[in-house]
């Protein structure tokens, strides 16, 4: 590298391409492999009920061993004491097995993806390939809206673990679609 006039100018665009790489990668390492699991509020602050579902939603699908359905509005898994467990959002209203958990929801989708990372548009027609379970919810904290999101790496227990569960039929044929 010729030392001139615009060397300083070569080394920020050097460092940049640098700190650009390190971010794509960053960026590509936590869509296919890693949990999110930090619960902020971008916008303003959440209410610590608002934290505390958020954080039992994460644990629980943490804990899934088998999904039965997922769609963008709603998802429903064996937990590992082989209990059904839904959550779904309607209304306005994010609800857990029927009962309303957050209210005052302005916005919320999960989204699937699979092992390498890739977007499952039809995630409900090949559920063994679900990996990562992705959420966005924006509620409304204090006339403001507030935005957050978490990324769930789920346990493959696909197709060798054997659940005992009453829901074991629709569970096997949700899974061989």
């Amino acid at each position: 590298m010729r030392i001139g006039t615009n060397w300083r100018h070569e080394v920020v665009l050097l460092g940049g391409a640098l700190f650009l790489g390190l971010f794509v990668w960053m960026g590509s390492r936590l869509l296919g492999k890693t949990d999110s699991t930090s619960i902020q509020g971008y916008g303003g602050k959440l209410s610590t009920k608002v934290v505390t579902v958020l954080e039992r939603m994460n644990e629980d699908l943490r804990s899934a061993r088998g999904i039965l359905a997922a769609q963008p509005g709603r998802i429903r898994f064996i937990d590992k004491a082989q209990n059904t467990k839904e959550y779904s959002f309607a209304y306005g209203t994010l609800w857990c097995n029927d009962f309303p958990v957050i209210s005052d929801v302005r916005a919320f989708h999960f989204e699937y993806r699979d092992s390498d990372g890739n977007l499952l548009t039809r995630a409900g027609e090949n559920l063994s390939a679900v990996e990562t379970v992705a959420y966005t919810i924006r509620v409304a904290e204090n006339e403001t809206d507030v935005l957050t999101s978490s990324r769930i790496r789920i346990p493959s227990v696909w197709p060798n673990e054997k659940l005992n569960s009453p829901h074991q039929t629709a569970w096997t044929a949700s899974a061989n679609r």
